[in-house]
């Protein structure tokens, strides 16, 4: 779906308009650029991880460029990883994605990254159909199928085809290595300067952050710059790889190995800086969905001892924190699974009280975060509801107020 059409739908065009409108009155950052006429403003985001349920974040990211805004150092996991690697690696900065996120997005036929045998693909989908809490018994009958897949390859999907398919987008942006991409990241406008003060803001430092679970040494991977723990001559591997582990949800993809760690030069040292792991690193280790150690990693970019000159705005999907059901043993299974997910990122959240102001929350209805059979209509409704997240909360967000938050917290810490 492509702008022009965006703006013709009865719900987005609307809603579009409204943000452009808004957008030159908003206060929302001091780092600013002057181009063509127009004042953008900068930040640094953090997106959350939930399978399918990502295209949302798609329409919000439209919704925050609509309204003028660009991002600085940008993470994510998961499908908050898959995003963050597509906003950081498709043009510079002052360009706006959304467009081509949008093209990319309402062409691709998700359920082309199934890529099991017939039984575990059509396990795969029997997950996503939202079938399995009615219907136990027609899963029991379906896990019976895919046992050798789960005993032999520890998941029903190599995704080996998303990678793929990852990497053939990389390569058409420009930004097919590591080196290229890195280097696309820290480059930043001339143009950037203070809003207040009018001082460059060109050597501002950037990042990618992107999270996987490395469960072999219990560690939290953040890629790229984590990379030289796991891979030789990182600077020509394809970022693809971060993506792909952090991605990798629990038996439903297979995990992803990283192999022969023993004999990278210089292994031992950045195992110890780096990953803080003081014994000799395994010569494999296997990644699972980095959602299991932080699905919401909206401390990337946290600095406890200084006001920002760019705030880190988050984006979370789903409702806001709320009871489970534990009604029987798959809703229990699914209540212990969300709770070990979710603990460590709401701990951060607790004792940073301020970091509530900055994250958005996508309302996703009754979507399904597997349902990797996902109609354009479905599509076009979790873009709808991320772009009107975005609106909601750009109304309610006051830089300046934020600032003077931050820097009471940071006076009362000091004191």
């Amino acid at each position: 779906m492509n702008p022009e059409e965006l703006r013709s739908h009865q719900k987005i065009g609307p809603l579009l308009h409204e943000l452009e409108e808004l957008g030159p009155d908003l206060i929302l950052s001091d780092v600013i650029e002057e181009r063509d006429g127009k004042r953008l403003q900068y930040v640094d985001l953090v997106m959350e991880g939930g399978g399918v349920l990502g295209v949302a974040l798609v329409g919000y990211i439209y919704a925050l460029e609509t309204a003028g805004l660009r991002f600085l150092s940008i993470g994510g996991t998961s499908a908050g990883s898959i995003v963050a690697l597509l906003l950081a690696a498709l043009a510079e900065k002052h360009e706006a994605k959304s467009a081509r996120l949008c093209e990319i997005l309402f062409s691709m036929n998700i359920a082309d990254f199934i890529d099991g045998d017939s039984d575990a693909a059509d396990m795969s989908h029997y997950l996503g159909s939202g079938e399995w809490p009615q219907r136990w018994f027609k899963g029991a009958f379906k896990a019976a199928q895919v046992l050798d897949n789960l005993r032999d390859d520890y998941g029903l999907n190599p995704g080996k085809k998303f990678q793929d398919w990852l990497h053939a987008q990389l390569k058409a942006a420009g930004t097919a290595t590591t080196d290229l991409l890195v280097k696309r990241i820290q480059k930043n406008p001339a143009g950037l300067q203070h809003r207040e003060t009018g001082r460059s803001l060109q050597q501002l430092p950037c990042e990618l952050k992107i999270v996987a679970a490395d469960i072999t040494t219990e560690t939290k991977a953040v890629f790229p710059e984590m990379a030289p723990m796991y891979w030789r001559n990182t600077a020509a591997l394809s970022p693809s790889y971060y993506v792909r582990a952090s991605m990798s949800i629990p038996l439903f993809f297979h995990p992803l190995r990283a192999r022969g760690i023993r004999r990278i030069p210089g292994v031992q040292a950045a195992w110890k800086e780096r990953g803080r792991y003081r014994h000799t690193p395994p010569d494999e280790v296997l990644f699972a969905d980095g959602g299991i150690m932080s699905n919401f990693p909206i401390s990337l970019f946290h600095d406890y001892s200084k006001v920002p000159v760019a705030p880190t705005f988050g984006i979370k999907l789903g409702a806001t924190r709320q009871a489970h059901k534990t009604d029987g043993f798959l809703a229990y299974t699914m209540a212990l699974l969300e709770s070990m997910q979710h603990y460590a990122d709401l701990d951060f959240l607790f004792r940073n009280p301020d970091y509530r102001a900055l994250v958005g929350r996508i309302d996703t209805g009754n979507h399904n975060w597997l349902n990797f059979r996902m109609s354009g209509a479905q599509k076009l409704d979790l873009f709808y509801r991320g772009a009107l997240a975005a609106r909601d909360f750009l109304k309610a967000f006051a830089w300046q107020p934020y600032k003077k938050l931050r820097k009471n917290l940071i006076s009362a810490t000091a004191g």
